[in-house]
């Protein structure tokens, strides 16, 4: 089966057992709860700053020649014990946000 552009209709073999067809049919079918990560606490990315959301940046290493080969700019993240809400928690900060004490250390 067509629809007149080139996409092919879904067969009764492609789906499962609740209907769901694709990756992105199964992200918003009922089944998917198991499937979706079950996380406690607020969600942090590996390597940006918590403060300011700083992260990694993308360029060009250039040699002499003028050749060019991709690289990443990654942000100079420490971790530091600091007062959250009152509690001290374990954070990863970049350093200008360290240095103009925008935490409060703990």
């Amino acid at each position: 089966m067509n629809d007149g552009y080139g996409n092919k209709g879904v067969h009764i073999s492609d789906m499962d057992a609740c209907g769901c067809v694709s990756i992105l049919a199964i992200v918003s079918c009922s089944c998917a709860i198991s499937l979706r990560p079950r996380v406690k606490g607020p969600l942090t990315m590996a390597f940006a700053c918590s403060m300011c959301g700083k992260k990694r940046m993308t360029g060009h290493n250039v040699s002499h020649a003028n050749n060019k080969t991709k690289r990443v700019f990654r942000p100079n993240l420490q971790t530091v014990r600091a007062l959250i809400n009152g509690v001290a928690q374990r954070i990863r900060i970049c350093t200008r946000c360290l240095r103009s004490g925008r935490i409060q250390k703990a």
